[in-house]
């Protein structure tokens, strides 16, 4: 009796063996094996950089982690992670697209559900990634036609001149701008102005101005410091709504502007999410309310914002 249980326990133990070493290499396999998918190398050849599988994608239509590793020769320089959204698809040649710069390695992540996401490897080792807006994906003729006026510039020298009229209108949102009649001002075009390319490694967000026969008479402040979003909810979307309304009470029209940023982290991190920016009206000004901006962010859920529940808080608030 004692020979036949030793008998079954050895089997069972066998069996445990077994099924642990399969679950591990299958854990193994499809979280951590690291797997090279690609390669590419600067033209001059002093610099390599690998594109790299980290597992498999999740099953059934989830997420893939991939990773980015440059060397010089054989040191390895930096590294960047990344998930690949792409209906379950596994990290391959095809979703990446490598541009070699004089100090930098540039890489476009295409995925069939997400936003393009632009990862650049400077090589001093320095790295920056950000999702690129729907302005800013250009690319294969035939899956979007690209404009020339939107086309990323590498020369920026146009930045230094970012308040002229030709500039302005070259980024202007048309949908939101508008003609408008306002105290102090008279008939005037409000006009807001997206980033343009060569801003968006500083995390810019939009900017507002006030233009009549192609003069500009007045650029509103910013909302955040250096008109930078980072350390806010996100990266730039797009403005969702423009309001000019009276909100406290002096007869002189004040202006709501909704953004939208997303955040790029998380299963929603390419929903765009609200922010919002208020402008009170002075002599000739337009004051920042960065008080009563704090207060409508806290008190008013984001799936609830919109311009008319922003003057419906104030007017109840105020």
């Amino acid at each position: 009796m004692k020979k036949l249980m030793k008998i079954v326990l050895g089997a069972i133990a066998s069996v445990f063996i077994i099924v642990s070493v399969l679950w591990g290499s299958f854990v193994y396999v499809s979280e951590y094996r690291i797997t090279t998918v690609d390669t590419s190398a600067a033209p001059d050849g002093s610099y390599e950089l690998v594109l790299q599988a980290v597992g498999e994608a999740d099953w059934p239509f989830g997420s893939a982690s991939g990773r980015l590793v440059l060397y010089e020769g054989k040191s390895r320089i930096s590294k960047a992670d990344f998930e690949l959204r792409d209906d379950g698809g596994n990290i391959r040649s095809s979703i990446w697209e490598v541009t070699w710069h004089a100090d930098y390695v540039e890489v476009i992540l295409s995925g069939d559900e997400q936003v393009d996401e632009r990862i650049i490897l400077y090589f001093d080792g320095k790295k920056e990634s950000r999702q690129l807006a729907d302005w800013e994906r250009y690319g294969d003729a035939g899956e979007q036609e690209c404009q020339e006026d939107t086309k990323p510039d590498t020369n920026n020298a146009e930045l230094d001149d970012d308040n002229s009229i030709e500039f302005i209108n070259k980024y202007r949102i048309p949908e939101q701008s508008f003609d408008v009649t306002l105290d102090d001002w008279g008939e005037v075009q409000f006009i807001s102005r997206r980033p343009a390319p060569g801003e968006f490694g500083d995390w810019k967000v939009a900017t507002f101005y006030l233009v009549k026969d192609e003069q500009v008479l007045y650029k509103f402040p910013y909302c955040f410091e250096n008109n930078s979003s980072r350390g806010y909810i996100g990266i730039f979307h797009s403005v969702g709504a423009v309001a000019f309304r009276d909100i406290n009470g002096d007869k002189k029209d004040d202006i709501i502007i909704i953004t939208y940023y997303t955040s790029g982290a998380g299963p929603t991190g390419m929903v765009p999410r609200p922010g919002v920016t208020i402008y009170l009206a002075g002599d000739s000004e337009f004051c920042l309310a960065a008080d009563m901006i704090a207060d409508v962010e806290q008190h008013i859920f984001e799936k609830d914002m919109t311009i008319q529940s922003i003057c419906n808080y104030l007017k109840h608030n105020s």
